[in-house]
């Protein structure tokens, strides 16, 4: 499977198809049973922290601590990144602003909403220079 710059990739299927174990894969969490996957020409495999420094990861279930702030979580997972200096919390900032959740920067994360809380968790995956974004939902109720 080949997925490239700009592009949408969605993996459909029932329970117990190999959604996630395919994302565990793809992120390392997994070693692949055969082939390889290469992100940014790093492969994973050989090159984790390289190929690792690209993704992002968004879970399906929360990942938020509730007593930090929106602003305490995108600084503490640029940290996790390896990526935050003085110019971080510009950054930050922006990001905030870019999904919309700049007003809420103070907020601690319990006190947001459901939605702002997952845009949140998206901003946490994308902060630090993130390439390859990867998206776990939750199947909707019927």
């Amino acid at each position: 499977m080949d997925l490239y710059m700009g592009q949408i990739t969605v993996l459909l299927g029932h329970n117990g198809a190999g959604k996630t174990t395919t994302i565990n894969m793809i992120t390392g969490f997994l070693p692949p049973t055969s082939g390889t996957t290469t992100v940014q020409g790093h492969d994973l495999a050989t090159n984790t922290s390289e190929a690792r420094e690209f993704i992002g990861l968004c879970p399906q279930h929360g990942v938020l601590f509730p007593k930090l702030t929106c602003y305490e979580h995108l600084k503490f997972f640029l940290k996790l990144k390896g990526k935050y200096s003085a110019e971080g919390d510009e950054e930050i900032y922006k990001d905030l602003d870019l999904i919309g959740l700049g007003g809420e920067k103070l907020s601690q994360s319990s006190t947001i909403s459901g939605g702002q809380q997952r845009k949140l968790s998206l901003a946490c995956a994308f902060v630090g220079g993130t390439e390859v974004m990867l998206v776990l939902l939750l199947e909707g109720r019927r």
